[in-house]
Formats: C-alpha cells, structure tokens, sequence
C-alpha cells in the first residue's frame, strides 16, 4: 500500500463534527481530506469539483436526509465510496441497501476507523485486485439440510434471537442456526463488516 492515498470529503451539517473528524484524518497516513461541506448544495458541487474516492456522510442533516443524497451523488456519475458516519443505529439497513462501503457510530470509535482505512487503501491497491475477485461459496446449515450461497450474493446478515437471517441480491432469505458471531469468521473481511449487535 506504499504511497497510496484516499481523497476523502466529509460531510456534515455540524461544524463541529467535521472539524473532529477532519483532524482525527488529518493524522492518518493514506488518508487526504480534500474538502467539507455543510449542506447539499455544498456536498454536491464539492463532490463534482474534488472527485474524492470516499465520501463520509453524516445522515440527518436537518431537512436533508444522508441516504437520500447518495442517489444525487450518483446521478452526478460518482464512483467512489460512501461512509456513513452518524449517531443512529436504525439507519443500518437502508445504509446497506445504498451499498454504502461502511457505517459508524458517532462517537467514532478509533479503532473501527483504523480497520476501515485500511480497508480504503486495501481498495486501491492493485495487489488486492485477485483476492477481491475470487468467489468463495460458504456452506449453511438450515433445517433442512445445507445451502451453498456464493459469498459475493450475500446482501447482509441479521441476528434474529439465536439464528441468524441471511439476505441474498436475488431476495432469498435463509435461516440458520449458526450464530453471527461465527458466520462473520467464515465471510471475507474485506467485504463485510459487522455494525453492531
């Protein structure tokens, strides 16, 4: 990963929020925080103008919805990551559903924001390229026997009392009782993350 970096915009409707989050990036090697934006209007025409690869994207920002403008990113022909950096849980799913790169609760946790930087810059690495590419089939007891689910069709998993739910792109949905806690050690880390409980 020598001599990658990230350009990185933050938006945030606090201005105190972007601040903190910008100077805990300014300290993190790869990482270049090339922009911050407090409204809409200012994310997009930011977005345009810098070309960050990852956005870090508060969610409520008053009357503007973080999820919402992820659409207008793309239809702005943005390419690049979306990190969802909020103070609210419930959001999770649809942040998944908009295919964001990942989601963290404010107060950021260091540690969980080190592991994603690494995996940003994981991302740019051309050497990561093969291993990203490989399609792995995880084996998951149901039931009624066993299903094969290609790992690369799995949208999430969900913790559903002492089973666990496993959503694929086609819409399956598959029960199993293998905890989350032992399903997340055979997916691979650099694609999943776990939220939280």
């Amino acid at each position: 990963m020598k001599n990658i970096t990230i350009k990185v915009l933050l938006v945030d409707d606090e201005p105190d929020a972007l601040d903190l989050l910008e100077n805990i990036l300014q300290n993190k090697k790869g990482v270049v925080v090339v922009g911050k934006a407090e409204n809409r209007n200012e994310a997009i025409r930011k977005m345009i103008d810098l070309q960050p690869y990852v956005i870090f994207q508060d969610i409520q920002m008053g009357e503007t919805n973080g999820l919402e403008m992820v659409d207008e990113y793309r239809k702005h022909h943005f390419t690049g990551k979306i990190v969802f950096i909020t103070a609210y849980a419930k959001y999770a799913i649809d942040a998944v559903k908009k295919a964001a790169f990942d989601y963290l609760l404010k107060p950021v946790d260091i540690d969980e924001l080190d592991a994603l930087i690494l995996r940003l810059l994981s991302e740019q690495n051309p050497a990561q390229e093969n291993s990203q590419a490989k399609t792995e089939k995880l084996k998951i007891p149901t039931r009624t026997g066993y299903s094969l689910v290609n790992t690369n069709e799995i949208i999430f998993c969900q913790a559903d009392g002492n089973y666990t739910k496993i959503v694929t792109v086609d819409g399956e949905q598959i029960t199993t009782a293998m905890n989350l806690g032992k399903i997340k050690t055979k997916l691979p880390s650099d694609i999943f993350f776990r939220l939280r409980r």
